[in-house]
């Protein structure tokens, strides 16, 4: 697959949704043919796609980054709806990594890795949306490149 880069997530229906280099795809895992759904930052051509998940209504959560891996806040965090349309959902990242979400589903993290924060978010999973951006952890040492939540709600 040339454009490798990014994250993929299980569809129902079988195959794969991937946030790639350029933008979002389809992934038929028997051929590899690649459908291309849309392109939400083609007029930003210095970023491209990082890490994603897919949250328990099966919703494709991806962000970007910028391709000098500075901290200029040019990335954000697309959700793609399962009719392939895309929404801007947090804007002004440096590096988007580490998507995920509490087990009652009311909180959302995310980390930015350049920044060395992760952050926490109030989650709405009927609608999809966030708010209340807040300060949940910022490291001193290293890079905050993922997070996983327990089932207990321990980041």
């Amino acid at each position: 697959m040339p454009d490798a880069t990014g994250s993929i997530g299980l569809r129902c229906i079988g195959g794969l949704v991937a946030a790639t280099h350029s933008g979002f795809v389809f992934v038929d895992t028997s051929s590899g043919d690649l459908t291309p759904i849309v392109q939400p930052e083609a007029h930003i051509p210095g970023n491209r796609f990082n890490d994603g998940k897919v949250n328990r209504v099966r919703r494709f959560w991806a962000g970007t980054k910028n391709l000098a891996n500075d901290t200029r806040p040019t990335g954000s965090v697309y959700r793609l709806d399962s009719d392939g349309s895309p929404h801007l959902v947090i804007g002004g990242v440096t590096c988007s990594n580490g998507i995920a979400w509490s087990p009652d589903n009311r909180t959302m993290y995310l980390c930015d890795t350049w920044m060395r924060r992760i952050y926490s978010f109030e989650f709405d999973l009927a609608v999809g949306t966030v708010h209340n951006r807040r300060l949940f952890d910022e490291l001193e040492v290293g890079f905050p490149d993922g997070v996983t939540v327990d089932a207990e709600g321990f980041v």
